[in-house]
């Protein structure tokens, strides 16, 4: 639209009070333009319009049949719901007859559905005066057309918000109060940056919490039948002790062995699986490597039992400390005390070989594929040939 506008002044503001719509009138040389801000709920719209009245161009074209947004058409300001009257328009003695002919309803919901220009706030608030809400409203809108609004709320609060007005007998909370809407807004919008920025942080840090917790149980999964493998040690010896006492009893390529307990004594005889491809003494050697290796193991798998418990721990209790972390610093401490960065590991930097420089006066002929001939024509040429060259 800019191009429609250079070196315009502003001639005019104009705002139907109630009304969601703001007219800028823009003076050039080739007549007044209008930008109109239309400020609806569902279908905010920013419309330039010329001296001819005819739209020039519009943030959004709209083809609706009761009213067209496209360029080189009449500009007509959007239909208004004309059977609910204009709240900055009645005066105390209508309002308290429409209230009276509603039933008395609760005041809130009332003002904010059956009125133009009456908002969730401003109903919210003139329902703390009760019956008195319609003088105080009229008093109220005296004072905003002589004076306009004085004072601005911003509420820090988990979300914060912009209020002209306060609810009765609540606690606002932290606050800070502004006579610009400039200034207001302003405010506003670097608190709601800043939740942004930690709501980002936050999120993407509990999403490396759960990461890090899952990958926590699937070590703690592997760690538990690492556990069953190595408490099976002490079998593993008995069934190597078994075979080695009756090695003439095994066959060659068998799959199993049914032996008697001559080691323990037990009643009954053992089933012992064996690998066919391998003789039975190889077999029993395995039996007792794998007990000598599930007995280092146990070991090891209950002191890393533990460092997995201990940090998941850590992690569950990071989790639910989450939402304590105010600022961006403290969820980046927090993030670092989780994950701390790994230091990185410097190569240690591999000199260069020097390239040998061969020495002069050497004779060099290629018999074949695999020999070479080489003679020194000098007694330090012979000494480099027998003692570098040939090595």
């Amino acid at each position: 639209l800019r191009k429609h506008l250079d070196y315009a002044q502003v001639a005019e503001i104009d705002q139907e009070l109630g009304e969601r719509l703001l007219t800028l009138h823009l003076k050039t040389p080739h007549g007044v333009y209008r930008l109109i801000f239309e400020g609806l709920s569902k279908y905010p719209n920013l419309i330039l319009v010329g001296p001819d009245n005819l739209i020039i161009s519009a943030m959004r074209y709209k083809n609706d049949v009761e009213r067209l947004v496209i360029p080189q058409t009449l500009y007509a300001p959007p239909p208004q719901p004309l059977e609910k009257p204009n709240f900055w328009t009645l005066d105390e003695a209508t309002f308290q007859k429409l209230w009276e002919e509603a039933g008395r309803p609760a005041l809130g919901p009332w003002l904010k559905g059956n009125f133009r220009g009456s908002d969730a706030e401003l109903a919210s608030y003139l329902e703390g005066f009760g019956s008195q809400a319609f003088a105080q409203w009229v008093s109220l809108r005296q004072s905003v057309q002589e004076k306009g609004w004085e004072s601005f709320s911003v509420l820090f609060g988990p979300s914060p918000s912009l209020r002209l007005f306060e609810k009765n007998g609540a606690d606002p909370g932290e606050k800070r109060n502004f006579t610009s809407p400039s200034e207001a807004v302003a405010e506003w919008f670097q608190l709601e940056n800043h939740n942004r920025v930690l709501a980002q942080e936050k999120a993407r840090l509990e999403s490396e919490i759960n990461k890090a917790i899952k990958h926590e149980k699937k070590i703690a999964e592997k760690l538990k039948k690492d556990r069953i493998e190595a408490e099976k040690s002490d079998q593993y010896q008995w069934w190597g002790e078994l075979l080695m006492a009756q090695l003439h009893k095994l066959k060659p390529h068998q799959t199993s062995v049914e032996l008697e307990d001559v080691v323990r004594g037990t009643p009954s005889k053992l089933t012992i699986p064996l690998d066919p491809e391998a003789t039975p003494l190889v077999n029993a050697q395995r039996f007792f490597k794998k007990a000598q290796k599930g007995s280092r193991g146990l070991a090891l798998v209950e002191k890393r039992e533990k460092e997995i418990a201990d940090r998941a721990l850590q992690l569950k209790s990071a989790q639910r400390s989450l939402p304590a972390l105010q600022t961006v610093e403290e969820i980046r401490k927090a993030r670092l005390e989780l994950f701390p960065v790994k230091k990185e590991v410097r190569e240690k930097t591999v000199k260069a070989k020097e390239p040998k420089v061969p020495t002069p006066n050497i004779f060099r002929e290629k018999i074949n594929s695999q020999f070479e001939l080489c003679a020194g024509t000098s007694a330090i040429a012979n000494e480099y040939v027998t003692f570098q060259l040939a090595q």
